[in-house]
């Protein structure tokens, strides 16, 4: 949730990638620069563009009475492209990258 007044502060960088009018969504870019719990949904929630399939930060600014999805469910459409941090044992830093994969208009 978004504390304006007492929450600690969170920055993420948004840029918007692609615009499907046909859904009305987009596929956007964030790189958050400090590390919250769900700062990318949260972000995204609080300037009224919530993640597709997310049973939390809903449209509307409302907020949903689950935490997760069940398993039969589609998935929520947020997906990590690449990490880099410091190793936290070896002190060196480390990347990961795993490529989106698009199926039948979803990511």
């Amino acid at each position: 949730m978004v504390d304006e007044r007492a929450g600690l502060p969170a920055v993420t960088e948004f840029q918007v990638r692609s615009y499907d009018a046909r859904t009305d969504t987009s596929w956007v870019e964030a790189r958050p620069l400090t590390g919250r719990t769900n700062q990318i949904r949260v972000h995204l929630w609080h300037l009224g563009h919530p993640v597709c399939g997310d049973p939390t930060y809903l449209a509307g600014g409302n907020i949903g009475t689950r935490q997760t999805l069940g398993i039969q469910e589609p998935p929520l459409d947020l997906h990590c492209w690449k990490m880099e941090l410091e190793h936290p044992t070896r002190k060196q830093r480390v990347s990961f990258e795993a490529a989106p994969r698009w199926e039948g208009g979803r990511f």
